[in-house]
């Protein structure tokens, strides 16, 4: 029928899109929950409530990021967005640190809360702007 594609040339259009969404679950998968729940808190924490609070932020900013991305998925250009996937790939260093960082002499809880609400977000706001973008094509 008319204006039918091969499933070849959609996949040309999208393929950078879906590579971008791969990316972002890949580390966001990576981290969460897993390495995210061993994050030690800083001082004595007798209820357990660190990785309660730190799976709370990341669905917090994970809606947040998504919201934005609602609202405006075209705020960064398409190499700032590829840029911003894969620049989270620093987040795996950063997590790992976080974790062992009771070794070093603790760091403050709202570095491990910061850090997941920036991992959170930017997922939440990558993921869902490369899918409208994908769309788009």
């Amino acid at each position: 029928a008319d204006g039918e594609q091969s499933v070849a040339a959609v996949w040309g259009k999208i393929w950078p899109a879906s590579l971008g969404v791969a990316g972002v679950f890949w580390i966001s998968l990576a981290l969460f929950p897993a390495l995210t729940v061993r994050i030690p808190p800083s001082s004595p924490d007798p209820q357990g409530w660190m990785p309660v609070v730190l799976i709370t932020l990341f669905n917090l900013g994970d809606l947040a990021g998504r919201l934005l991305a609602g609202f405006s998925p075209e705020l960064l250009s398409a190499g700032l967005l590829a840029g911003l996937c894969a620049a989270r790939l620093a987040f795996l260093p950063l997590f790992l640190f976080l974790q062992s960082a009771a070794s070093f002499g603790g760091m403050h809880d709202g570095a491990a809360a910061a850090a997941v609400l920036a991992m959170a977000t930017t997922s939440g706001y990558a993921a869902s702007a490369l899918l409208v973008r994908g769309q788009l094509q």
